[in-house]
């Protein structure tokens, strides 16, 4: 299972800036965030989750995916899509799974 940030990064291609750490859970709306967790910065017709990164920080997020470096002492795994990052680390986890 994909449970460091640096694991998260490898099968994305992502690069993994900070420290590595371990995270519970992956979230993408950082008022729902626990302590721990890795945020996901996703852009919406709305909204662009890479404004509320200071905020996953504050709530004690782990780290955060996003596609472009926000200037704060939160490790982050920048990469192009954070949409298709998500996808691709289901597949790696997937890929992993050894049940029916």
């Amino acid at each position: 299972m994909i449970r460091t940030l640096r694991q998260f990064a490898a099968p994305v291609t992502g690069a993994c800036h900070g420290d590595d750490r371990g995270f519970h859970e992956i979230a993408i709306d950082s008022r729902k965030l626990a302590a721990g967790d890795l945020f996901a910065a996703l852009r919406g017709d709305n909204a662009d989750g890479h404004d509320f990164v200071p905020a996953a920080a504050a709530a004690g997020a782990a780290g955060a995916i996003v596609s472009r470096f926000i200037q704060l002492p939160l490790p982050q795994i920048v990469v192009s899509n954070v949409e298709m990052a998500l996808a691709d680390a289901a597949r790696a986890a997937r890929t992993q799974f050894k049940g029916r």
